[in-house]
C-alpha cells in the first residue's frame, strides 16, 4: 500500500490503453491480497501493463519502518507479511538476515515478480486472500502495512484483525501501519473504471479497536508522506482469542 500516492495516475494512464484479454487480466483487486471480499470495484481485473508499473514503482522504504521492525521482532522468528505487494519490504528483510520469513499476496502477479529472483528462494511466498486462508498458521509476528484498512466493509475488516490475532503466538507482535485523520472517512483514491477504496481510521477510535482484540500497545510511531499523516502501531497479543465471528 505504499504505492497508493501513485495510483491514481497509474490507473488513469492504464484506462487509455486497449481493454485487455482474459489472459492478459491476472490481477483481480487493486490492492491485490489484503481481503477476499471486497466491494464489486474491486472485484475488477486490471491489465498486465497497469501491474509491471505497480511493480516497477518500488521506492526506497523509510528508515522508520525497519528501525521498528528490527527493534521488535527477532530475526529467528517466523513472521507473517500481509499483502507484501511489489515485496520491497519483505525483501529487505531478507537481506537483513530475517530467516523464516513468509509473505501472503493474492496476486499472482506479484507472487512470481519475486519467485523470478533466485535470491527471495529462502522466502515462502503464498498466494491466497487472507480471508479464506486456513492453514493453522502460527506466527511471532505479522507486518499489516495498509492491510486492514484497506478492507472496506467494517465487519470484514475485524474479522481479519480478530484472524491475526489468532494465528499469533503468545506475546506475539503485531505491526500495524495506516493513515490516519480526525475522523474516520472513506477515500476513493481512483475513478471510472476501477474505484479504490480506503478506510482512514480517526486515531483513538482506531487503537482501542485494535485494543480491543486482546492487544496492547506498545509504541506508536508518527511520520508523514507529503500531505497524508502515517500511524505505525506495534502491537503485542496478551489474551486467549475469542470466537471469530462469521458474515
Amino acid at each position: 500500500m505504499q504505492l497508493y500516492l501513485s495510483l491514481r495516475s497509474l490507473v488513469l494512464e492504464a484506462q487509455t490503453a486497449p481493454s485487455p484479454t482474459g489472459t492478459e487480466v491476472q490481477v483481480k483487486r487493486m490492492l491485490a491480497g489484503r481481503s477476499a471480499r471486497r466491494n464489486n470495484e474491486m472485484n475488477q481485473f486490471l491489465n498486465q501493463k497497469l501491474a509491471s508499473k505497480i511493480i516497477a514503482n518500488i521506492t526506497a522504504l523509510p528508515d522508520i519502518e525497519i528501525e521498528i521492525i528490527t527493534e521488535y521482532i527477532g530475526k529467528n522468528e517466523k513472521v507473517l507479511e500481509l499483502g507484501f505487494g511489489n515485496g520491497k519490504l519483505i525483501k529487505e528483510l531478507s537481506n537483513l538476515g530475517y530467516s523464516k520469513l513468509h509473505g501472503l499476496d493474492e496476486s499472482s502477479i506479484f507472487v512470481n515478480h519475486l519467485k523470478i529472483d533466485k535470491k527471495n528462494a529462502k522466502i515462502c511466498l503464498i498466494e491466497h486472500d487472507f480471508i479464506s486462508w486456513n492453514e493453522g498458521f502460527e506466527v511471532d509476528a505479522i507486518i499489516a502495512f495498509h492491510f486492514f484498512t484497506s478492507i472496506i466493509d467494517d465487519n470484514i475488516r475485524n474479522i481479519a484483525i480478530e484472524k491475526a490475532f489468532c494465528m499469533l503466538k503468545k506475546n506475539g507482535i503485531l505491526i500495524v501501519k495506516s493513515f490516519y485523520d480526525k475522523l474516520d472517512k472513506y477515500i476513493k483514491c481512483v475513478q471510472n473504471d476501477v474505484d479504490v477504496e480506503i478506510f482512514i481510521p480517526e486515531i483513538e477510535k482506531w487503537k482501542n479497536q485494535l485494543a480491543n482484540f486482546g492487544f496492547s500497545i506498545e509504541k506508536e510511531f508518527y511520520s508523514r508522506i507529503n500531505e497524508n499523516k502515517i500511524l505505525y502501531i506495534v502491537l503485542r497479543k496478551i489474551k486467549f482469542p475469542l470466537t471469530i465471528a462469521s458474515t
